[in-house]
């Protein structure tokens, strides 16, 4: 589901405000609040929201699922089905869509740090790599040092 941790109603809004990329003050004036105040001190763990603050979240952002919001149940998205029915000229057809609200947001997050997590290991591939190549040309030298010993030993002067 999500990378953060959302146990907490505290930690499911701060994780919905994210992923809408806004601001805590930036949401509670698209909720309505005269001021920010409210949903610092909620977010802060002081106080839990009230029923009409829950409300206003689930009645404005018709895509977050309220099972999620209240319990931390199931997925933050919920999918919304709307059919509507078009008369016209004595003919009824029925129009069925489905809007799947994703959360873009918080997957190009987990890409973005996906993406980094793979070019520090490439980098860190490389740099084996190179480790190495260089420990075998050490143990080529090595080799025909032992080599040239062995063929060519060195005397000690008796004393």
């Amino acid at each position: 589901m999500e990378s953060q941790d959302t146990k907490t109603i505290f930690n499911r809004l701060a994780y919905l405000i994210e992923s809408k990329k806004m601001t805590p003050y930036g949401f509670s004036k698209e909720l309505g609040f005269d001021k920010p105040a409210k949903l610092y001190t909620i977010l802060r763990g002081k106080v839990r929201p009230s029923y009409d603050t829950l409300e206003t979240i689930l009645t404005k952002f018709e895509d977050v699922s309220a099972e999620w919001l209240l319990r931390g149940a199931g997925d933050p998205v919920r999918i919304i089905n709307s059919i509507s029915v078009k008369g016209g000229n004595g003919t009824t057809s029925i129009e069925a869509s489905t809007q799947i609200t994703t959360q873009v947001a918080h997957n190009d997050n987990k890409i973005l740090v996906l993406e980094e997590q793979r070019k520090g290991l490439e980098r860190l591939l490389d740099e084996r790599e190179q480790t190495i190549l260089l420990l075998k040309d050490q143990i080529l030298i090595l080799r025909e040092v032992i080599q040239q010993t062995r063929s060519n030993p060195i005397s000690v002067p008796a004393s």
